[in-house]
């Protein structure tokens, strides 16, 4: 195991134990920029209900998601790299049943075309070559109607100048984390074989209360402005598998 892969891991073991009860690691995320996340989710997820659509949900934590897919009717796997973070998912008794497997996400144990839903959720800030990373998860999805869904910090002014400022404090866990423009991740879909890739973007200031109900109406109304871009907090990307990268 390489050292970047290594460091990963050992984060997210040590964190493992201060998992709340979804996707999130600490406390730094707001419960309200939290439900827009899942409410843009339950957007994209609530049309393919009833299919029995193969779904897998890469890094998947602490299972929050997993477990909501598998109530739907999906046939959901998680994965994660983290033994720590799985335990955690099946001491959690709603979830101890979850089909889960840990292993890298770079290299997914999973047969070409063995899904028809693969979900990667923060795993792009992980990682300094995406586009291998995408090239793996198009392999896995089924030619002309595998769905691709994207959730990431785009290198944007806000989320830059936090890592900066963490940066400047000594903060050596930073260098790890990989911000990347999502023109640049639209651009390596495209050219490994998906088509109708959409952006689109979440605006969240975090210490801004009174800004809420007017971040909401944007995030539901104007989340492809490209006014709203520069300053995204999350961009989410969904792209349809046409055919196998070459």
């Amino acid at each position: 195991m390489d050292a970047e892969k290594r460091y990963w891991r050992e984060i997210y073991d040590a964190a493992a134990s201060r998992f709340e009860e979804d996707w999130r690691v600490g406390r730094w995320v707001s419960p309200i920029y939290y439900s827009m996340v899942c409410e843009r989710l339950d957007s994209l997820f609530t049309p393919l209900e009833g299919r029995g659509l193969r779904v897998l949900d890469v890094c998947c934590g602490s299972g929050t998601l997993l477990e909501t897919l598998c109530g739907r009717g999906f046939k959901a796997v998680g994965l994660d790299c983290s033994r720590g973070v799985l335990q955690r998912l099946k001491s959690h008794p709603a979830r101890r049943g979850l089909a889960v497997v840990q292993a890298d996400a770079v290299s997914p144990p999973f047969a070409d075309a063995s899904f028809d839903v693969v979900v990667s959720i923060g795993m792009l800030q992980c990682l300094e070559n995406t586009r291998d990373y995408l090239a793996e998860l198009g392999r896995l999805l089924a030619p002309r109607q595998g769905r691709l869904v994207l959730l990431f910090s785009p290198c944007a002014w806000l989320v830059n100048r936090r890592r900066n400022r963490a940066l400047r404090q000594g903060m050596s866990d930073m260098t790890h984390y990989r911000l990347h423009r999502p023109e640049r991740i639209v651009a390596d879909l495209r050219s490994l074989g998906f088509a109708d890739v959409r952006a689109s973007s979440l605006v969240y200031v975090f210490y801004v209360p009174l800004l809420r109900p007017l971040l909401r109406f944007m995030n539901r109304h104007m989340t492809q402005s490209r006014f709203l871009a520069p300053f995204a907090t999350s961009t989410i990307i969904i792209a349809t598998k046409t055919s196998r990268e070459e």
